[in-house]
């Protein structure tokens, strides 16, 4: 029995063959209406991930970002609720599950960020890429994102300044023609 045999929900095999699909994402997989709605608080935050990520493949990065930001408004509501339930202090599978939520919400930030950076919206960017680095200092992608955010963002003062965008100088005095430079 594979992993798509089983209801989402509630991790029942009896349905084989029989399970019903998000019609969301068509990814995860219910044995009835009750699995799928009482599964919705937690499917949602990911179920809105696959989405944006189907919008960003096909470069609808307006479409993206907004559907990112209802999976990270929906990751920040359930993590919330489970931070006051009492339960869930005690509760390993809790843990493992809210574990879980902030690294998709660090996802869905950073991936954000990304379509910002399509879009050429470079506060946005920037404001996103943070906010991913704060929960997880340690995730490249957003480090990245944030780090080319912050060069176009100086780049534009750079230009407003009169820099005339040949080259531009570094906060520690040095100077730079390309993002490369900048890194350096």
């Amino acid at each position: 029995m594979s992993a798509k045999d089983v209801c989402d929900g509630c991790g029942d095999g009896e349905g084989q063959g029989n399970l019903t699909k998000c019609g969301k994402c068509l990814d995860a997989r219910y044995c009835s209406k009750g699995c799928q709605k009482t599964h919705w608080a937690r499917h949602k935050i990911i179920c809105y991930k696959i989405q944006g990520n189907q919008q960003f493949k096909l470069r609808s990065f307006q479409a993206a970002a907004a559907l990112y930001q209802k999976g990270s408004v929906a990751a920040r509501s359930y993590l919330e609720k489970e931070a006051t339930c009492a339960k869930a202090a005690t509760c390993a599978s809790a843990q493992v599950c809210c574990d879980a939520v902030l690294k998709t919400l660090v996802h869905l930030l950073s991936n954000k960020a990304q379509c910002f950076i399509h879009l050429q919206m470079w506060d946005d960017a920037m404001k996103e890429a943070r906010s991913a680095v704060e929960i997880d200092p340690s995730h490249a992608k957003s480090q990245e994102r944030l780090t080319k955010a912050q060069y176009e963002v100086f780049m534009a003062r750079e230009l407003r300044g009169g820099g005339g965008g040949r080259r531009g100088v570094c906060p520690n005095g040095g100077t730079f023609k390309s993002l490369e430079d900048y890194l350096k």
